[in-house]
């Protein structure tokens, strides 16, 4: 946000600058309730994925259509929701490159739930990235 503050003289303009500032713990709080959310949406499989395609979040709406549960899938690749064939084809790491690549990648397709039945899924793949852009 920038503030200007004008002088009784036309010729004279003064520019100053206000930041705002959010203290940690309503950061936290913040954080925490997104968190929740996420964790509490039942109709959409939300999950999050770390840079080599290994499950690191897993909500309810992801157990209920894919069939894992959290202890089951964290820490397990996502290649695990491809078929056979589509393994053989290294489509999860070129899916995974993409989206890393270009910061998101979006496809209809074919995956596979935990007891082996297959379902047309929408997929996104959106590449969360740090500060430093790792």
């Amino acid at each position: 946000m920038r503030e200007q503050l004008r002088s009784r003289e036309p010729s004279a303009i003064l520019t100053g600058k206000m930041t705002i500032t959010t203290p940690r713990s309503d950061r936290f709080l913040s954080e925490e309730r997104f968190r929740l959310f996420i964790e509490a949406v039942q109709d959409y499989a939300i999950y999050t994925l770390d840079p080599e395609g290994k499950v690191t979040s897993w909500n309810q709406g992801a157990e209920r259509i894919k069939g894992y549960t959290s202890a089951e899938i964290l820490g397990q690749s996502f290649s695990i929701f491809f078929s056979e064939n589509d393994r053989r084809e290294h489509k999860p790491q070129q899916e995974l490159q993409t989206a890393a690549r270009e910061g998101r990648f979006e496809i209809e397709a074919w995956r596979v739930r935990k007891g082996g039945a297959a379902f047309w899924a929408s997929v996104v793949l959106t590449a969360i990235k740090d500060a430093s852009a790792r």
